[in-house]
């Protein structure tokens, strides 16, 4: 076996490392930027509080540094709010696992967990704590906003 020649390894082992980090973190910022305009745009709808008809809420939540929006929202009124609090309202959030296309974007805000019996049809929830069902968890909508138009701009 022959000695590989001086003037072939420099062209395959690099001199210096490449920096790979700045341009991803620059890249990640652009999609952040692009995430951002796109949530913070802001739509119209009419708010509707299913718990308590008539009554208000009190919003003072925030998605992203340095963007607060609080407002107070009465039943029935039409308001112009950014399209993450919707969003947040309604129980959804697009950016979340965002690398994962098929992944579900629902979120449990602004709803409450009801418990139940998974039972079946002809059975009733046994007394004995040796053989109690499993107890299941849904989740009722508290509130939501309701678009006044289908546009997506």
């Amino acid at each position: 076996m022959s000695k590989p020649e001086k003037s072939i390894i420099p062209s395959i082992t690099p001199t210096e490392v490449p920096n790979i980090g700045k341009a991803s973190k620059d890249r990640a910022k652009e999609k952040l930027k692009e995430i951002m305009d796109r949530d913070c745009r802001m739509v119209e709808g009419t708010f509707e509080l299913i718990e308590a008809p008539g009554g208000s809420m009190f919003f003072n939540n925030r998605k992203y540094k340095d963007v607060l929006f609080p407002i107070t929202m009465v039943d029935g009124h039409n308001y112009k709010i950014p399209r993450w609090l919707a969003d947040y309202i309604n129980g959804k959030d697009e950016t979340k696992d965002a690398f994962n296309p098929n992944s579900d974007k629902t979120i449990n805000s602004c709803a409450v967990g009801v418990s139940h019996f998974n039972v079946n049809r002809d059975e009733l929830p046994k007394v004995n704590m040796d053989s109690v069902p499993a107890i299941g968890q849904r989740y009722k909508r508290r509130m939501r906003f309701i678009p006044l138009s289908f546009v997506e701009a």
